[in-house]
Parts: structure tokens; C-alpha cells; sequence
């Protein structure tokens, strides 16, 4: 699996780990200035190293 930008399906995606799971509930965060408030992450994984994005703001997709 791939994390996108929202509503993105660009070749630059990042990949997953642990197949985009588990998501996890953590600090709030709104994906806009004046958009709902929201809690859950998704795994990533960057240049080898583990992070966490905010689950509502990006969409995931298959590895091509």
C-alpha cells in the first residue's frame, strides 16, 4: 500500500508499513484551517525510517 495526498494519486506516494496498519489515535489535528477536528494516524515509511501521517488527510492505494 501507498499514502497519497488527499484526493491525489501521484508516482511520488510513500509507502506504508504494516500494510497501512495499525492506525492509531494520537494529538488532533484538521486537514484544513476551518475543517473537522480529527485524532487517527497511519503508518509510513520514509528514506527508512517509521513515521506517522494524519489518517484524514491522505488516501491509500495499491502499489503499482
Amino acid at each position: 500500500m501507498r499514502v497519497y495526498p488527499m484526493g491525489k494519486g501521484t508516482p511520488d506516494a510513500v509507502p506504508c508499513w504494516d500494510n497501512c496498519q495499525p492506525r492509531v489515535t494520537g494529538g488532533k489535528y484538521r486537514c484544513t484551517s476551518s475543517g473537522k477536528e480529527y485524532k487517527t494516524w497511519a503508518p509510513l515509511r520514509y528514506n527508512g525510517k517509521k513515521y506517522w501521517v494524519a489518517d484524514q488527510c491522505v488516501s491509500f492505494g495499491r502499489i503499482a
